[in-house]
């Protein structure tokens, strides 16, 4: 079976922050180590480059500092076979990536998690920064409850992305499949994240990835 809808150039878009994770190496404390490795990290890539590995293509709308930082993104998010052609590149004097350290845990001690994400470029995101054209060019839009909580400017983004993909589901040429809205409670932060697609899509999604 051909994966993906050859008529749209993304399977899968998602919207969310990529950050910089920072761990100690083996099972090393971070109030002890003196190493730290680094890799991207964050739930939206994570969901995208995930879904890279079935066969299906993907991009992510993110922002990131115009610097070595935010190249090292852009090169791991091309390693992973996903798109960055939705990325948006902060040139201010104040941009920055955001960071989180995370410590593996060794029983009976827990894993634990640092964040420093605070006034990180993703926080200054538009929506006039993000080309309307991939609405069009997606099957699948996805973000997350944390997307929606990080700054005003990022839920504005994220709703106006949700709203401008139902707009275009909603004036296609009528489909013998009902638009649906899979939306999925983020508890703590009383938003909501999901996926807006046609159940027809949806169908062909989910029978690509278990075929594959």
């Amino acid at each position: 079976m051909e994966l993906g809808n050859r008529t749209k150039e993304f399977d899968v878009v998602g919207f969310g922050e990529i950050m910089l994770r920072l761990s100690p190496t083996g099972l090393e404390r971070l109030s002890q180590c003196e190493t730290l490795e680094k890799r991207p990290g964050g739930s939206e890539l994570n969901v995208v480059s995930g879904i890279s590995l079935l066969g299906l293509r993907t991009a992510v709308i993110t922002k990131v500092p115009d610097n070595d930082m935010g190249r090292f993104i852009k090169n791991k998010i091309r390693f992973y076979g996903v798109s960055d052609d939705c990325l948006i590149y902060d040139q201010s004097d104040k941009k920055r990536i955001g960071i989180y350290y995370y410590e593996s845990g060794a029983y009976p001690r827990k894993p634990a998690v640092m964040y420093d994400r605070a006034y990180s470029s993703i926080n200054s995101i538009s929506v006039d920064e993000i080309n309307p054209a991939i609405y069009q060019d997606t099957r699948v839009f996805h973000t997350s409850g944390i997307s929606l909580a990080l700054s005003r400017n990022c839920r504005t983004a994220a709703v106006e992305n949700d709203m401008v993909h139902k707009r275009y589901f909603h004036h296609r040429p009528k489909q013998p499949y009902p638009f649906c809205n899979f939306q999925i409670c983020s508890a703590g932060c009383g938003v909501t994240a999901g996926m807006i697609v046609d159940q027809h899509d949806l169908y062909c999604f989910f029978s690509e990835c278990h075929d594959k």
